[in-house]
């Protein structure tokens, strides 16, 4: 769907959750899929106010905007705390992640992304206690054949964990992100490659 058609979809129900949600999807996708988005150097630099800062305020806008037409739009919620993430601004992503994992207590992601806040605010016991359940929801989900960037959670922890000095657990979560690592590769590798199918 074009920015046109979601134009039309928000002039027609300016008060519509899904609506302003998507429109906030689609700046804050400008920040990766864009020429101006490879241009921008901020990041790198550690400046504000780029491209990306500028996309990622006005998908934040969307984004409060889907909150405020319904409270319990879950994705306006996540929207809102990646992008407030994204900005830099973690203490106040942390509510927002709240309020997602309040309306959907499975959503390991979430919970992944709130400890990624904490862990910035060098809240590690909370940043270990977010992981700890993401990991939890993650290995027991009957959706665990698809991707749930479970190694990446395990090595987030570990990050909590080693800058907390807890070291022994450190290196027990980056043993297991490094072996979900390999056999995720392992799998792809094993896959046959098509122009060997004839």
């Amino acid at each position: 769907m074009a920015a046109a058609d979601y134009k039309k979809a928000l002039a027609r129900n300016p008060n519509s959750a899904l609506a302003n949600y998507l429109f906030g999807e689609l700046y804050d996708k400008s920040t990766f899929f864009t020429k101006e988005a490879a241009a921008d150097v901020s990041d790198l630099t550690g400046a504000s106010g780029g491209f990306r800062d500028t996309m990622r305020l006005k998908a934040l806008d969307y984004f409060n905007r889907a909150i405020v037409s319904d409270p319990n739009f879950k994705y306006g919620n996540t929207g809102a705390a990646e992008a407030l993430s994204a900005l830099k601004r973690f203490s106040d992503s942390i509510p927002k992640y709240d309020r997602a994992i309040e309306l959907d207590s499975q959503d390991s992601g979430s919970l992944n992304d709130r400890g990624v806040a904490k862990t910035h605010l060098n809240d590690y016991l909370g940043a270990i206690t977010d992981f700890s359940g993401a990991i939890k929801i993650k290995e027991t989900s009957k959706n665990s054949v698809s991707d749930t960037h479970l190694d990446m959670t395990y090595e987030n922890r570990a990050d909590a964990y080693a800058k907390s000095m807890n070291y022994d657990s450190a290196i027990d979560d980056y043993g297991k992100a490094i072996g979900l690592k390999l056999a995720s590769q392992v799998f792809l590798m094993s896959l046959p490659r098509s122009d060997a199918v004839s």
